[in-house]
């Protein structure tokens, strides 16, 4: 079987001998067959076994494609610490190694034959820097951040690019500054925000390249234009850096940018351990939460009617009390126990995964909060486990029925959907009782139905009434876009379509009629902005994507369900506790809050298939890619959507930090269990989403917010 085979050894084997076990055994085994196959003096074939190597082993092995196996994104490539060079063909394959096979392999080949080699660019224009700048600037991007850039433009041009800016964009915000490096015998320029940055934008010229070096180690590497999968490299040490593919655009760079510090996030580097398996597997068999949880939960069975502060300081009670992490543990615990009593919660593993990172959202925003009749934030447990679960209830309404797909046609889902919809909607509005009804999932349409009618039962009487009815309008809200999202109409609506062609004014009026009409005041507003901009400018693509995405969000965005959350909180508290000016602010912010956290959604299920969501669903940006196109027509279309979602978002948040502020001035403890909530949000979608997070990611990003 070895005939003509000469096997070698890349590397050392003695931590795996020290191992001991099965370890050791194999390292003898490869020494033998070393060994074994030494005296073969011209080969057939040279297996080299790499182990326990160094970063030098492409350059080394003189190798001309370096396939890199098991890469969690498409579009991503870790290099691990290896010496990549210009010569080196880096392919990325999601696939794991036991899974890759021979035509794997040859398609891997063929791929690099027929790819041209790349000629890097000395650097970026001026024109290409001001855009890319305006795009940081109008994009909501994750901080911190440090990017350093390398430019070819002349220091007269570029500087003069960045004073217009500074005039301008640049010089009225704070969040981001930026550094201009072009001769190493002079200081840099500093444009932007002086102090307080969280973003940082380095720009080095040609003659101050090996500043690019002091600045490492990176995170990651942005490639523009480099065909996905794969990636060559400058003749430069990157260290532990992931690459990330990106169109040739600013609006592309920029997208990469966010795409590598949610990876980044979500996968951060092993530094040659072993992958580790996840904290709660995507295998039902398996645990869906650590063995702690279930001690704590039968620990709190023995004591019903303690909180769970007094649980903590009884089992870890110090000086300063108890650790505020086996609070939120005991909290989790009593939800998570609370939620598969009344049937809402199966042990499915990444449905339980979210359920932990839901209970712990509602630790996040209620945690020793102030309220109107508790202004030291000590029964916070009042507020925090009813929110708790109606968070539980509607992502069971989500995972168990709306995303729930019994091998069936569109037709039979939509009759589904519509018979469990009209059962819960009945228990929302008070109707008499009656059998769930007959379909799939008729289990879980009952509990989340009981859910509903305990929560009206117990808040209803004693809330204000204009709060109970905004808790009513928002959960049919809900339901309805949750059907929404199954109509051609509403996805791909024929009054948008028919306005992109004939831009008419009654089109016009007939949208603004519908999606101006409903929208919350500044969306209205945006609309109607948009629609007078198309009809003055016919080539505006940007305008109408804006505007497509808008008009989608109208009918989707309650689905999100975060708006319908945060108003049951009102709901828990006596009606003197909040104005109708308050109630009315209140649903004013939330229904922002649902546009925010729809996009932001959608936009984090992006690095697992350009179809969007995992289920058969458009979302909020696949909407705006036409189905028709193919290749690289269709990754600018991609690319476009992109960043239009983004631009919405960030105005979006924007708007909502105003509304924020008018609700302060008339309910402080609202604005702030709101602030909380769209702080932990935005952490939890920049980062990944509440179906891959941990316990100790969602603790990491609560420790966060308490800092600020």
């Amino acid at each position: 079987m070895l005939e003509g085979v000469r096997i070698e050894l890349y590397g050392r084997l003695d931590r795996l001998k020290r191992k001991g076990g099965a370890a050791r055994r194999l390292a003898y085994v490869i020494e033998l067959l070393v060994e074994a196959t030494r005296g073969v003096a011209e080969p057939k074939v040279r297996l080299v076994l790499g182990i326990d190597y160094d970063g030098w082993a492409p350059l080394m092995l003189g190798l001309d494609v370096l396939i890199r196996t098991g890469m969690e994104a498409s579009g991503a490539l870790r290099l691990s610490g290896l010496r990549a060079h210009p010569g080196l063909a880096c392919v990325s394959t999601m696939k794991l190694w036991r899974n890759f096979d021979a035509r794997d392999l040859d398609e891997a080949i063929a791929r690099v034959e027929h790819d041209l080699p790349t000629a890097f660019s000395p650097g970026y224009s001026a024109d290409f820097i001001t855009s890319f700048l305006r795009e940081m600037l109008d994009t909501d991007v994750p901080s911190p951040l440090r990017v350093v850039v390398p430019v070819a433009a002349s220091g007269p041009a570029l500087a003069g690019a960045l004073e217009d800016l500074e005039v301008g964009p640049l010089g009225r915000q704070t969040r981001l500054a930026v550094s201009l490096a072009l001769e190493p015998s002079r200081p840099r320029r500093r444009f932007g925000a002086r102090r307080g940055a969280t973003q940082h934008v380095l720009l080095v010229g040609p003659a101050c390249r090996s500043r690019i070096d002091a600045e490492a180690p990176f995170t990651a590497i942005i490639a523009p234009s480099q065909p996905d999968p794969i990636v060559r490299f400058v003749d430069r040490p990157l260290g532990y850096a992931n690459a990330h593919v990106a169109a040739p655009t600013p609006t592309g760079v920029v997208e990469g940018l966010r795409r590598a510090v949610r990876f980044d996030a979500s996968h951060p580097p092993r530094f040659g351990a072993a992958r580790a398996a996840p904290a709660y597997p995507d295998d039902p068999a398996r645990r869906a939460w650590t063995a702690h949880i279930d001690a704590l939960q039968s620990l709190l069975r023995a004591r019903p009617h303690d909180s769970v502060e007094k649980a903590a300081l009884e089992l870890d009670g110090g000086v300063n009390g108890a650790d505020p992490g086996l609070i939120a543990d005991l909290f989790v615990a009593r939800e998570l126990d609370g939620a598969m009593a009344a049937g809402l919660l199966s042990r499915d593993a990444h449905w339980a995964r979210q359920a932990v990172g839901y209970a712990l959202t509602a630790f996040g925003i209620t945690f020793r909060q102030p309220s109107a009749s508790d202004v030291r934030g000590e029964q916070w447990e009042r507020v925090a486990r009813p929110l708790a679960r109606i968070m539980l209830v509607l992502a069971s309404s989500d995972e168990e029925m709306s995303d729930r797909v019994f091998s069936e046609r569109d037709e039979e889902q939509r009759a589904r959907l519509q018979g469990a919809m009209r059962y819960i909607l009945e228990a929302i509005r008070g109707a008499p009782e009656r059998p769930a009804p007959d379909v799939r999932g008729a289990a879980s349409v009952a509990a989340i139905a009981r859910a509903w009618r305990e929560f009206f039962t117990c808040y209803g009487a004693a809330a204000h009434p204009t709060v109970i009815a905004s808790v009513r309008e928002a959960a049919e809200a809900l339901y309805a876009a949750n059907l929404n999202e199954l109509s051609p109409e509403v996805v791909d609506e024929p009054l948008l379509r028919r306005f992109e062609r004939h831009r008419s004014r009654r089109t016009a009026a007939a949208i603004e009629l519908r999606y101006a009409a409903a929208a919350p005041a500044p969306v209205a507003r945006r609309i109607r902005g948009l629609l007078a901009a198309a009809e003055r400018d016919p080539a505006s693509g940007d305008e109408l994507r804006e505007l497509r995405l808008l008009c989608y969000l109208g009918p989707i965005a309650p689905g999100i369900g975060a708006g319908l959350a945060l108003r049951s909180m009102a709901a828990t508290e006596q009606a003197h506790a909040i104005t109708d000016e308050a109630a009315a602010a209140l649903a004013r912010v939330t229904q922002l809050i649902d546009y925010y956290f729809r996009i932001a959604n959608d936009l984090a299920f992006l690095d697992d298939a350009i179809s969007g969501d995992r289920d058969r669903k458009r979302n909020a940006w696949t909407v705006l890619v036409p189905g028709h196109l193919l290749g690289r027509l269709r990754e600018r279309a991609v690319v476009d959507a992109l960043g239009t979602c983004r631009r919405v978002a960030a105005w979006i948040h924007d708007e909502l930090q105003r509304e924020l502020v008018d609700l302060e001035g008339r309910s402080p403890h609202h604005a702030n269990w709101l602030r909380r909530a769209v702080a932990i949000g935005k952490e939890v979608y920049e980062a990944s989403h509440y179906e891959r997070l941990c316990r100790d990611a969602m603790l990491a990003i609560l420790g966060r917010i308490e800092q600020r």
